[in-house]
């Protein structure tokens, strides 16, 4: 599982983008997965990416 670099913080409702690098060979728009989790204090949300 790769990770992106960025800002350890980003204020609420700001933008946060990143640029990933996958893989030279096959369709990106099936043979790669994106996701983020997103938390504060003691809760954690998945959110699938696209």
């Amino acid at each position: 599982m790769a990770e992106g670099q960025g800002p350890s913080v980003v204020e609420r409702w700001d933008m946060f983008e990143v640029a990933l690098q996958g893989p030279a060979e096959g369709n990106p728009f099936v043979d790669v997965v994106v996701g983020a989790r997103f938390g504060y204090r003691h809760r954690v949300v998945h959110v699938d990416g696209f």
